[in-house]
């Protein structure tokens, strides 16, 4: 589940409006400003809160990192690729 989803869920009655805010973002549509912004008035909640609730659900998946650590790397080359 990605970040968006994650915070998303906890407003299911705005399901739909912020499904289809996160298509637009991830297409390119709207900055991240816009974005964040349309998020915390469909909410209800203040920009700063949907930053930190994004940040929140932003967390670091210990036990895979530890596996491509252990199992992974030695054997090969790891690298990745973002868009963020």
């Amino acid at each position: 589940m990605d970040i968006s989803k994650a915070y998303f869920a906890r407003f299911p009655q705005h399901d739909e409006a912020l499904t289809n805010l996160n298509i637009q973002a991830d297409h390119g549509f709207i900055d991240r400003q816009t974005y964040i912004t349309a998020v915390a008035q469909i909410t209800g909640r203040s920009e700063e809160e949907t930053v930190e609730g994004f940040a929140k659900e932003n967390t670091l998946n210990r036990p895979l990192i530890e596996w491509i650590k252990k199992d992974i790397k030695p054997h090969y080359k790891v690298g990745l690729i973002s868009n963020i």
